[in-house]
């Protein structure tokens, strides 16, 4: 199966592992890195980093335990919010914005 990347259409790379196969792009341009992983077939954790020219933004979405983490940088703590944030792939200026709003609001 090709699997592509929500967020700039390349083909995932692919990571077999014994219990998971993780999926995953590194955008060349450096603008983004996607991850999910994929237990028995069923996606149970996704990850994206945005990077904008001042901030690196995360978003950890938990599909199994049905939560999600958003963190800045690094080095920063991450904020839990108790609920599967859905990102809009189609516009990354809005998702960064909206990640930005749960840092400010958490």
């Amino acid at each position: 199966m090709n699997r592509r990347c929500p967020i700039c259409k390349e083909k995932l790379s692919t990571q077999h592992m014994t219990d998971y196969v993780d999926y995953f792009c590194n955008a060349k341009d450096n603008s983004h890195h996607y991850s999910d992983r994929l237990v028995k077939g069923q996606k149970t954790m996704m990850k994206i980093r945005v990077t904008g020219p001042k901030d690196k933004l995360f978003l950890m979405v938990n599909y199994k335990d049905k939560y999600s983490e958003i963190w800045e940088g690094a080095e920063s703590a991450r904020i839990r919010v108790d609920q599967i944030v859905n990102p809009n792939y189609d516009d990354m200026e809005a998702l960064a914005n909206k990640i930005k709003t749960y840092l400010v609001f958490s």
